[in-house]
């Protein structure tokens, strides 16, 4: 998979870096295969994780959160119920860091969209910090 959004888009706004410019050709297609790939081949084993495993591991936890920046991902989701329960298999294994996580990414997410709608208006850096205590 390529670049996610984290990396892309998030991160060059709260270091002022440029944005990466994705292509978007034929990103569709690949994530298409890619999830029919992860659907037909990594969930071999009998384990509720990649590769059979019974935990989750660091590759289960890097691509549930790439998947998790899908902009509409129930819709290009809904077709690949394996790979539905293990994201939600994932998430719950690594409760409660995973929610607080994701909030805080999605509360990022929101603020920047606000920020790209407030036509060239800047807010300043400290409101793209989101008030979430950390309980790690």
């Amino acid at each position: 998979m390529k670049a996610g959004l984290f990396w892309s888009t998030i991160l060059p706004h709260l270091t002022k870096g440029p944005l990466r410019t994705l292509k978007v050709a034929e990103p569709d297609k690949i994530l298409l295969s890619s999830l029919f790939e992860i659907e037909t081949f990594w969930f071999e084993g009998g384990g509720r994780f990649l590769l059979g495993a019974n935990q989750p591991s660091t590759a289960d936890l890097i691509l549930v959160c790439e998947l998790m920046q899908l902009e509409d991902r129930n819709r290009i989701l809904s077709p690949y119920k394996k790979v539905q329960q293990w994201m939600e298999d994932t998430r719950e294994a690594t409760q409660p860091h995973f929610d607080e996580v994701h909030r805080y990414l999605s509360e990022i997410k929101k603020r920047l969209q606000k920020k790209r709608t407030l036509d060239g208006k800047s807010e300043t850096e400290s409101n793209l910090n989101p008030k979430v205590a950390s309980k790690i």
